[in-house]
């Protein structure tokens, strides 16, 4: 990747980081997984003409930022989930060799066959539907950032 690809990547992030998840926050009211503060001070300087007496005020401003997580936790969850699966379906396929090396009945080995290649055929929709999801939640924060980035843009 070039160095402009990684800015970008790096931007992205830090506004999906910083924008996303507060907005998501404030209208959501979920939990907090971590905070940012961020502090301004003002120093305002009055001389009266008349006297000689200067009058100094400062006012400082500090903003506490909550940002939560829970659409990244959760995108992570089904990416573990989806690479459980997949494992798991690696194993069903070694055992199904496993079964066809080893049984020496017939009728045995094709009724575990059967049952292997269903429960393929459950996992292979549970992680299709997984995929969809993963690819909803991805796509609806890329909207996000591509709205933050370009807000005249719908």
């Amino acid at each position: 990747m070039t160095h402009s690809t990684v800015s970008i990547l790096t931007q992205c992030c830090y506004y999906y980081y910083f924008y996303y998840n507060y907005n998501y926050n404030n209208n959501n009211n979920n939990t907090s997984y971590s905070s940012s503060s961020f502090s301004t001070s003002t120093t305002t300087s009055t001389t009266t003409p008349t006297t000689s007496t200067t009058t100094t005020t400062t006012t400082t401003t500090t903003t506490t930022i909550t940002t939560t997580s829970t659409t990244t936790l959760l995108l992570l969850l089904l990416l573990l989930l989806l690479l459980l699966l997949l494992l798991l379906l690696l194993l069903l396929l070694l055992l199904q060799l496993l079964l066809l090396l080893l049984l020496q009945q017939l009728l045995l080995l094709l009724l575990l066959l059967l049952v292997l290649l269903l429960l393929q055929l459950l996992l292979l929709l549970l992680i299709l539907i997984l995929l969809f999801n993963v690819i909803r939640e991805w796509s609806a924060i890329e909207n996000h950032i591509c709205n933050l980035h370009y807000p005249f843009i719908s």
